[in-house]
């Protein structure tokens, strides 16, 4: 585990750095940036699957449920480095001597608001030396990646600290009386005062993650929501380079989708263990996840068809799992065979990764297609990238080849090349649908003048026969 999230990083920082300083890199990344940003939306649908899968499980055996058997269960276990768990990837409570769930929450919540805490007052900073929003920048931008995909294990982690476990006891006079322990860590009594300082501070952070980031990631979008509706291209303009991760995968009017994905996942994570009965726990999480796959399903709110198709896919993926939960439950009372639903949804599981893999090929052989019919097929013997002519003092067009100012192309005019070249592709997109709509009325509008060009001949040619007429 710890040696794939080391290579899942390395891979990251090393594409990150190719695509802002590397010349042929980020030349390809610029000519494949749509496909690139659907696989980038796949990718992300298929991280958020995993993580709701492995929160349930969590929540479920958290509360004295049954978990998922084998295979299905390894597959979670892999899965379980998309949560960003840190503490359960690597084992900090048997490494570290001393270390109980308080020490947990502290370092769960402390650390991201340290980081929040400080990107803040760096760019309020900068803005008084420079200027500008508060709320803008690179680190701001991966600032609110990291509260994004670590939402719900923070949300998690603050909500263990107010489940306590009753235990029958007797006291020093042979009394019977009650005992409780924190269910997350039961070396913690819940009567003495080091838990209720814990309770306090972890109501405090209940405002704070649960309910504060959401609230914060929607007054930023919606503080710019004229601006996401009316862009033509996935990624809008500068001004939204900080929040464009949260709409860039939506279409204009669906920027709201990932603050439903949100609460969808803090609603089958963080708040399946406020229930005490293990059947409404199971009862409202199907409700929770029918109703976004059916809504996912009517709306269709992806930019692309093709993530369309994933997360409705993904999303029924997450109503199998909690239906595989009840079955593992009731195992005993309807003699179930649960290694036929293990390798069910290990089948499942694996098919998205196919269906996302399949979905990339298809796009592809459509984007060859449309452009050999419009009269460009693809040489795919030859990858090489046209670089953008530059006009020379003599005003001759130098291509920029090999030597010269064709290597001397900045990051800048890479940029400003991929803006012009995704909303070439978009306006090309909704023109394409604007002219399916067009196609009748502009077939009748033809028809119509036709006709009256006939009338017209045939009532000149009248007039002509009459004149003739008159005269002889």
């Amino acid at each position: 585990m710890i040696v794939l999230a080391v290579i899942v990083v390395c891979v990251g920082v090393g594409l990150k750095v190719g695509i802002d300083y590397g010349g042929r890199i980020q030349a390809f990344y610029y000519r494949n940036e749509e496909r690139i940003m659907a696989a980038s939306h796949h990718s992300t649908i298929f991280v958020i699957t995993s993580q709701i899968a492995v929160n349930l499980q969590s929540a479920h055996e958290f509360k004295g449920g049954s978990r998922f058997v084998d295979p299905f269960y390894r597959i979670l276990k892999l899965c379980q480095i998309f949560t960003l768990d840190i503490f359960a990837l690597f084992h900090v409570d048997c490494m570290a001597n001393g270390f109980d769930f308080n020490d947990k929450l502290l370092a769960a919540t402390l650390t991201p608001l340290t980081i929040v805490i400080l990107v803040v007052l760096w760019r309020c900073v900068r803005r008084l030396y420079k200027g500008g929003p508060v709320m803008e920048g690179t680190a701001v931008k991966y600032m609110l990646l990291m509260l994004y995909f670590g939402i719900a294990t923070i949300s998690t982690i603050v909500t263990k600290a107010f489940e306590c476990y009753e235990f029958d006891a007797l006291d020093a006079e042979g009394n019977a009386v009650i005992e409780k322990f924190l269910r997350a860590d039961m070396t913690i009594n819940c009567d003495s005062a080091k838990y209720k300082t814990m309770q306090l501070y972890a109501s405090c952070m209940v405002a704070c993650f649960p309910i504060g980031v959401p609230g914060t990631f929607f007054a930023l979008l919606y503080n710019r929501r004229e601006e996401i509706e009316e862009r033509e291209s996935r990624l809008g303009g500068d001004e939204l380079e900080t929040l464009s991760f949260f709409f860039r995968f939506y279409t204009p009017q669906r920027w709201r989708t990932s603050i439903y994905d949100i609460v969808r996942r803090l609603a089958l994570s963080c708040l399946l263990l406020s229930f005490d009965s293990l059947t409404n726990q199971l009862m409202f999480a199907f409700f929770v996840a029918a109703i976004f796959t059916l809504w996912w399903r009517e709306v269709s709110p992806s930019w692309d068809t093709s993530s369309d198709r994933v997360g409705f896919f993904c999303s029924y993926f997450v109503v199998l799992c909690i239906l595989g939960l009840f079955f593992t439950s009731a195992k005993e009372d309807l003699h179930l065979n649960m290694g036929i639903i293990s390798w069910f949804l290990a089948t499942s599981n694996v098919a998205i990764l196919f269906l996302i893999i399949r979905l990339q090929t298809k796009e592809e052989d459509d984007e060859d297609e449309l452009q050999t019919v419009a009269g460009a097929p693809t040489d795919h013997s030859n990858t090489r990238t046209a670089k953008p002519q530059t006009s020379n003092a003599d005003g001759s067009a130098n291509s920029g080849g090999s030597g010269g100012s064709g290597s001397r192309n900045t990051a800048g005019s890479f940029k400003r090349h991929k803006r012009r070249k995704i909303a070439a592709k978009e306006k090309s997109r909704f023109g394409r649908q604007a002219a399916s709509i067009r196609v009748v009325p502009a077939v009748a509008e033809e028809e119509d003048k036709d006709g009256k060009k006939k009338k017209k001949k045939k009532s000149e040619k009248s007039e002509g026969e009459e004149e003739e007429g008159g005269t002889s």
